[in-house]
């Protein structure tokens, strides 16, 4: 089981066995899971309360973005993956209890919290692990402690960090009440011919401004997925775009809709039952199959916003690219990691891994200090893409 599905079962089917698998496939800590292990507030330490404070703080991240699962008794290692069962020592009711508590007494409003216990060893209760399901909180947490100099702050997830929220962000988690009312006012605005029908359709990614300003993946929340479907509620189980209402919880500050026309610039995402995301786009090619003449003339400006648009985001890593060769079109598919840090095109059942071209990127567009070596890297980049259709 991967870690998507994890987060979807309820918390009291979580078992030992799911906590072994996020071991064994080096699930890193994300947006969505924290690990704790059992040191972090061994009782003997002499600043056990004000990690105990720290624990509070991570719920308030994950309440204020898309919820996420907080387990204690886990060890990572120096890369923030899951590496070993660090089993917790205090008596399991009390340490509930006082998770229970400082929850209700740090947080406003208070926070949806469900605590599950996995026993790691069938000879000894005593010996066991807890996983902290926090849900998305309906307005945005406030930590509140006195003794505390984070106190009155709004904390949120970053990547696999919690850290306060800047007044922009706070702005802007206040505004989440009215995301719905904005959503129908911004597609109406836009006077997208949205239509489903018989048509080949592709789906456009159109950024929305109320999006938090993070410069990496954030997670649509429920409310904007609820709205989705209730404005598409007729799309069948066999059309590829079910799962993104399905399951779709991921795009980069924007949103999926489906557009008519079959061009180079438009592209989707795909959540696919598995839990797995692809990034998928489609090159339309005349008679002349593979046509270097017609590829170039649009190739370049889509490059150009494929990588600004990859690049950016470190949350990525490496881009793994596929070309899949037909007779009257050439599909370029571009993978991505999901969040255990595998691809989706490792996956055999998928598609084919005829003409795979792998690019490693170390470092992210953003960290460049001149043009001249963003133009560099740019061009490195075009030239491995163009390689992909065997052209120089």
């Amino acid at each position: 089981m991967n870690f998507i599905s994890i987060f979807k079962i309820n918390i009291d089917q979580i078992n030992l066995t799911d906590i072994k698998d996020l071991i064994n496939q080096s699930v890193r800590e994300s947006s969505l899971i924290e690990y704790k292990e059992a040191d972090f507030i061994l009782p003997s330490r002499g600043d056990l309360q004000n990690q105990f404070w720290k624990l509070i703080k991570i719920i308030c991240g994950f309440a204020n973005n898309m919820g996420g699962l907080l387990i204690l008794g886990l060890k990572e290692d120096l890369n923030s993956c899951a590496e070993s069962i660090t089993r917790l020592s205090q008596a399991k009711s009390d340490l509930i209890n006082k998770l229970r508590g400082l929850t209700v007494s740090h947080t406003i409003p208070i926070i949806s919290l469900q605590i599950n216990d996995i026993d790691t060893n069938p000879n000894n209760l005593d010996e066991y692990i807890l996983v902290l399901k926090i849900l998305e909180a309906p307005e945005p947490v406030m930590y509140i402690n006195s003794s505390d100099s984070d106190s009155n702050k709004y904390f949120f997830r970053y990547n696999e960090d919690t850290i306060p929220a800047d007044h922009a962000t706070v702005r802007l988690l206040f505004s989440k009440k009215g995301i719905e009312d904005k959503l129908n006012r911004y597609i109406e605005m836009r006077g997208y011919g949205l239509k489903l029908g018989a048509e080949e359709n592709v789906v456009c990614w159109i950024s929305i401004p109320y999006q938090f300003p993070l410069e990496t993946f954030t997670e649509i929340n429920e409310v904007v997925i609820s709205t989705l479907r209730r404005l598409y509620p007729r799309i069948s189980v066999e059309d590829r775009f079910h799962g993104i209402f399905e399951n779709g919880r991921y795009t980069h500050n924007g949103i999926l809709f489906l557009f008519q026309n079959r061009s180079l610039y438009n592209g989707f995402f795909e959540v696919n039952k598995n839990g797995y995301i692809e990034f998928k786009t489609f090159i339309e090619i005349e008679n002349g199959f593979l046509n270097e003449n017609y590829i170039i003339k649009d190739f370049d400006k889509f490059l150009e916003y494929l990588y600004n648009f990859y690049s950016s985001y470190d949350y990525f890593g490496d881009i793994k690219i596929i070309l899949g060769l037909n007779k009257s079109d050439t599909q370029l598919k571009l993978g991505i990691k999901d969040i255990t840090g595998q691809y989706l095109h490792d996956n055999p059942n998928n598609f084919s891994l005829e003409n795979v071209i792998f690019i490693k990127r170390d470092f992210s567009i953003k960290d460049l200090d001149s043009e001249t070596k963003r133009l560099k890297i740019f061009k490195d980049f075009k030239k491995s893409l163009h390689a992909c259709f065997g052209l120089s």
